[in-house]
């Protein structure tokens, strides 16, 4: 056989099947019958797909997952990411979930699922006495708003103990609050005694850390 009739190498850049053939001679110059081979070539990234993937605010510790799909049409899977998988939410802030598919030579295929859980909202301010005080049980009360970084404050409640109360009561009328402040009318005045207010920044049905205020 003659070396320099082998044919060279070829390269095939896209995926599937090739038939590939030759010849070689030998030193006399006699050809070989033609031969052919077919190679099967994968040129192609695995596809994967996440869905259900929460394109809202999530709790804090809430139970949440994603479906992931993942195939390859050419050389199959060497890792394969598909299935149901769990979302971590055991903090607060922005989060992101990435799955990677390999196909059997090596390429690789990423999907990533960004979420954010539902961070603490800042205690609002202590409670501070928006109109002169007097022995009617009719003033009003304000506080800083809570700041929260998921700009998802439902509402506040506020609460008031007497000197001689063990614990915080809810405030009639204030569980249930738009707005940083409330009013005592003459409708519905403050009992008589010496009280403390703390307000409670609420979202979600989910209570925010408690500020305590002082009135003399």
């Amino acid at each position: 056989m003659d070396p320099a009739s082998i044919p060279g190498n070829l390269t095939k850049n896209t995926s599937g099947s090739h038939p590939v053939s030759g010849t070689v001679k030998d030193h006399a110059g006699n050809e070989s019958a033609s031969a052919t081979r077919t190679v099967k070539v994968d040129a192609t990234a695995p596809a994967v797909d996440i869905t259900g993937c929460p394109s809202a605010v999530v709790a804090r510790n809430s139970t949440h997952a994603v479906n992931v799909t993942a195939s390859d049409a050419h050389s199959g899977l060497a890792t394969d990411p598909s299935g149901t998988v769990s979302l971590d939410t055991s903090a607060a802030g922005q989060h992101t979930k990435t799955v990677t598919a390999v196909d059997n030579v090596g390429h690789e295929q990423s999907a990533s699922c960004t979420y954010r859980v539902n961070s603490p909202p800042g205690a609002p301010g202590k409670p501070s006495a928006s109109s002169s005080l007097n022995n009617d049980g009719v003033f009003g009360l304000n506080w800083a708003a809570a700041t929260d970084p998921d700009d998802n404050v439902d509402h506040y409640l506020l609460q008031h103990k007497d000197a001689n109360d063990a614990g915080y009561t809810d405030v009639s009328g204030a569980g249930n609050l738009s707005s940083s402040s409330f009013a005592f009318t003459s409708g519905s005045p403050e009992g008589e005694g010496t009280w403390t207010y703390r307000a409670k920044a609420l979202r979600c049905a989910r209570r925010g850390g408690p500020v305590l205020g002082r009135l003399g």
